[in-house]
């Protein structure tokens, strides 16, 4: 039986070189970027980051790929391991600035917070005032992402189509909960934002969207919109505190799974994101 694991430095056979026709794999993503950019840069790269991320339809992660630091930001989360902890505890914050890439990660977090909150109370007002055209626009913005997805695949197997078929199932089911459902809690929202911040870092996936489907979006965008616009409470900046666990908790769990999928298996993981 063939495996997936490729030669030592060979290029894995179902990531070819991307020509005309071909968008570039997420094999190549993996690489670490460009280490040499400016603050400014960096910053940029946050903003577009952020501002696509309030957006369903539109990947956060599918920005950083096009942008070049997809796999710079990937090594930054998984870099917060055990190692980071040791030197923490010691002290070694020098060391730990570094060996994390903290000064990257914070002018990109800078970033998307600045480009998240720029388009929060656009998107509110959309929400209320147009919500069939809105939505409509959303839609639109799937499709495209899926098609982006879709083209990224190279090998179609019977696994990659069971897990594309297994996952479009789950999708339906948590297209069909509602709010009432689940629940309207912190607990729902530490839980929508542990799955959502997993979405927003894989290309072609949106975050925004998996909100839309748990009944986290509308509640979540009206929540930046009003730390935007300084309109702070002690339950507000709870809720916010809540969500940024949970998106932490999220990244620190499934960042290393992610990787090592897109590395040994890219076309059954793309598939299952595909469905």
């Amino acid at each position: 039986m063939p495996s997936d694991h490729p030669p030592h430095g060979a290029r894995p056979e179902s990531m070819p070189p991307a020509d005309s026709t071909t968008p570039a794999a997420p094999a190549g993503v993996l690489s670490a970027g460009d280490r040499g950019s400016s603050d400014l840069l960096t910053f940029l790269r946050g903003f577009c980051m952020g501002a696509a991320d309030t957006v369903p339809g539109i990947s956060g992660g599918t920005v950083a790929l096009i942008l070049g630091h997809y796999g710079r930001l990937l090594g930054v989360i998984s870099s917060f391991n055990l190692e980071a902890l040791r030197l923490l505890r010691a002290g070694r914050l020098r060391e730990l600035w570094r060996a994390c890439d903290l000064r990257f990660a914070s002018v990109l977090l800078l970033g998307i917070v600045v480009g998240a909150g720029s388009l929060a109370s656009t998107l509110h007002w959309l929400l209320e005032n147009r919500t069939a055209e809105t939505f409509a626009v959303f839609f639109g913005l799937v499709v495209a992402s899926s098609w982006i997805v879709f083209r990224w695949v190279t090998r179609w197997s019977l696994a990659a189509v069971g897990f594309m078929a297994l996952a479009a199932v789950f999708a339906y089911w948590l297209a069909g909960l509602s709010v009432f459902d689940i629940g309207l809690s912190r607990a729902h929202l530490f839980l929508s934002a542990t799955v959502a911040i997993c979405a927003m870092i894989l290309p072609g996936i949106s975050g925004a969207f998996v909100l839309l489907l748990l009944g986290m979006y509308h509640p979540v965008i009206d929540m930046i919109r009003r730390f935007a616009n300084l309109d702070i409470s002690l339950d507000l900046l709870l809720d916010l505190s809540t969500f940024a666990i949970g998106c932490l908790v999220g990244l620190l769990l499934f960042t290393r799974l992610l990787r090592w999928c897109l590395r040994v298996h890219p076309n059954v993981t793309l598939a299952a994101l595909l469905g």
